[in-house]
């Protein structure tokens, strides 16, 4: 048992020297610090110059503010020096530990902070200070540059992001107002780079109508000559109008692309004079000396939009221009059975001045399938055709050339081919719609047309069309067909009943045409029209927009 006791007495002597060991070690360790303080700085502060006497003589001539290093430290930490003990200075030297900002650092001003513990270890983290003057203290002019965005129409550009930077500064950023106006403050004696950037709504003024203008250019049939619409043209900015162009403003109406590849929806142009595509600036170099620059001003291009369409501001209103024509596509009523394959070919007499048209075809997913496209009288492929929509039942199209072609009323333009998945009848399963590619068509003067699909039925003469455009902002067609001449009422109403318009007369054998403007029609919303003869009625719906 003794020697139990005396072996645990030598164990624990030798635990306690162990551990007095290790701790003079520790010690020791502590003792040589070679670890760098955690630097920590505010994120950038702001400081008002301040009215200063120089020459004592009660004239206040000019302003500063003192800052200390100390102002910028954001709780800067070391393992071994207290919080407190740190020393905050302006360099490595640790006796700059202040700065005078006078009238000439008006603006921002980058800073390095430096942070020094009790070993004489240092760690550095970088801020800046903005230098203000609201007392204008210094004399002058805030300093600021003043301009705008505006298109070859003289609208604002609205939204237009400008990236301000300089050398030695973080850069900054200001965004054009609805009057195309923007305001960047800046600060005296500096060099900056103004770089604008706007990439919103690809399609925001495009149409097919502008592939018909561009082509009419690559075949100098007619030259596009201004700069803006130049630059419109320049669909993948290759400093050239070409094909290519063609082919890829085709990709973003169609829905087969989300963007353009090599640009962005706007282009910004630096308004200094540009007369080619190559002499083009997107970006400007100013120098601040004088305190305030007006009039950097940009030009605003929608890209693709040669004919200027473009909605470039939350103010703007597009009114659109159309005539009273309208090119109608026709299809052959037919019942179908679900396993079978059907071949729609779509036929057309009206197309003897027709330039390109595009539309929207919805289809009902679940009683069809799409199988294909079939060139007709039609130079036309699946090149014109967006089917990346064909989940939700939606097949776009566009397509164009610069002569017209001359058709009978039994040609077939072109064909789409389906598979019925169930048993019904085609004109409950197929519409033409603009909802993502307007529904519209172009002849050889440039006008805008509506356009309409229309069911040629064996079995009934009765028939009563879905308005065009659908939905309605300025105007609208109803069209129907009669069997012979006759009495018709045609009458438009809300959706409380109440009656709008009625047009009530003698109408021709076949299809007529009744258009109406929005001054005949009530305020926004879902309204009904209904045709009336002695043995025939037939509604439907029409949406007319804010």
């Amino acid at each position: 048992m003794t020697i139990v006791n005396t072996l645990r007495r030598t164990f624990n002597s030798m635990v306690i020297l162990t551990l007095s060991f290790l701790f003079l070690s520790s010690a020791s360790v502590l003792a040589q610090d070679t670890i760098a303080p955690v630097a920590v700085c505010y994120n950038g502060l702001a400081a008002d110059l301040l009215p200063v006497d120089l020459d004592g003589d009660g004239n206040y001539e000019t302003g500063q503010v003192i800052l200390y290093a100390m102002d910028f430290d954001g709780n800067s930490f070391d393992d071994v020096t207290s919080s407190e003990n740190l020393i905050v200075s302006f360099s490595s030297d640790v006796s700059d530990i202040q700065k005078i900002f006078k009238c000439s650092d008006l603006g921002t001003n980058p800073l390095q902070i430096w942070v020094t513990d009790e070993a004489g270890n240092k760690g550095t983290c970088a801020t800046y200070i903005i230098i203000q003057d609201p007392g204008n203290s210094c004399g002058g002019v805030l300093p600021m540059i003043v301009g705008n965005v505006k298109t070859e129409l003289s609208m604002g550009v609205q939204d237009v992001e400008i990236v301000i930077s300089s050398i030695s500064l973080p850069p900054d950023t200001v965004v054009s107002q609805q009057s195309g106006q923007y305001i960047a403050g800046l600060f005296l004696y500096k060099e900056f780079k103004l770089e604008p950037k706007l990439d919103k709504k690809p399609l925001n003024g495009v149409t097919t109508q502008d592939l018909v203008l561009i082509q009419r250019h690559i075949l100098n049939k007619q030259p596009l000559t201004t700069i803006g619409q130049l630059a419109a043209a320049d669909v993948n900015k290759s400093d050239d109008i070409t094909i290519g162009d063609l082919i890829e403003l085709r990709k973003v109406i169609l829905g087969k692309i989300p963007n353009f590849s090599n640009n962005y929806s706007w282009r910004i142009i630096a308004k200094d004079g540009p007369t080619s595509l190559e002499d083009i600036k997107e970006s400007l170099i100013v120098w601040v000396n004088d305190g305030f620059i007006d009039g950097v001003d940009f030009l605003g291009v929608k890209v693709g939009d040669v004919n200027n369409s473009a909605k470039p501001n939350s103010n703007y209103i597009s009114i659109e221009d159309r005539n009273s024509q309208v090119l109608n596509f026709l299809l052959d009523d037919q019942s179908v059975k679900a396993g079978e394959s059907y071949s729609l070919g779509f036929k057309s007499s009206d197309f003897n001045s027709i330039e390109g048209f595009q539309f929207t075809l919805n289809f009902d997913q679940n009683a069809l399938s799409f199988s294909g496209i079939e060139s007709g009288k039609l130079d036309i492929s699946e090149d014109n055709f967006g089917l990346t929509m064909l989940d939700r039942g939606q097949i776009t199209s566009s397509w164009n050339q610069i002569e017209g072609l001359s058709t009978d009323p039994n040609d077939v333009v072109f064909r789409m081919n389906f598979i019925a998945k169930s048993d019904g009848t085609l004109s409950d399963m197929i519409r033409m719609s603009s909802d993502y590619t307007p529904a519209e068509a172009y002849n050889g003067a440039s006008e805008l047309m509506n356009l309409n699909l229309k069911f040629e039925s064996l079995n009934q003469a009765y028939e009563l069309y879905q308005n065009v455009p659908n939905p309605v902002l300025n105007s609208t067609m109803i069209g129907f067909n009669l069997p012979e001449e006759m009495a018709a009422k045609l009458t438009i109403f809300d959706v409380n009943g109440k009656v709008l318009k009625t047009v009530q007369q003698m109408f021709n054998k076949g299809d007529n045409q009744v258009k109406l403007t929005r001054l005949e029609l009530a305020s926004a919303g879902v309204l009904f029209y209904t045709l009336e003869t002695a043995d025939f009625t037939a509604t439907k719906q029409m949406i007319l927009l804010e």
